[in-house]
């Protein structure tokens, strides 16, 4: 991961060794196989995702029926937000549409790090603004 992670955190700021290591190090990995669920919704959320490999689909669900389908290229982080953030359950189903190679993170470490950290607070707050990066369904979306 931290050879992704380093290349992906080029874009936005310029950790150095014991900076990356100390992001990386919040991170556990995870492999999917294609059609293998990584959230679904109406399920508690926790953690933010780092997609290393592989392919991804979001989409929401209701009354059976697929809205807003988007899809995620590695190298991406992703999650559902507005459930984070607001300690919700997740509104996003995210499905492998090919085998993916990611990495999860407690939220709220992460949000310990940035509160302890210029750079990765600044980090984070750059990717969050990307709307490529998070969806924003709830603007769009009504129960």
């Amino acid at each position: 991961m931290l050879y992704s992670l380093v290349q992906f955190t080029k874009n936005y700021v310029d950790f150095n060794t014991s900076e990356l290591v100390e992001l990386a190090s919040l991170f556990k990995p995870i492999s999917l196989n294609k059609n293998e669920v990584v959230l679904i919704n109406k399920e508690p959320l926790s953690d933010i995702f780092f997609l290393e490999q592989g392919v991804l689909k979001s989409y929401l669900e209701n009354d059976e029926k697929i809205y807003f389908e988007k899809f995620y290229f590695n190298p991406i982080f992703f999650s559902d937000l507005n459930a984070l953030v607001n300690k919700k359950k997740s509104q996003i189903n995210f499905v492998a549409i090919k085998n993916s190679d990611l990495f999860k993170a407690n939220f709220e470490d992460i949000i310990n790090l940035t509160e302890s950290s210029k750079k990765h607070n600044l980090f984070f707050k750059k990717i969050f603004e990307d709307d490529y990066m998070f969806n924003k369904y709830n603007l769009i979306y009504k129960n």
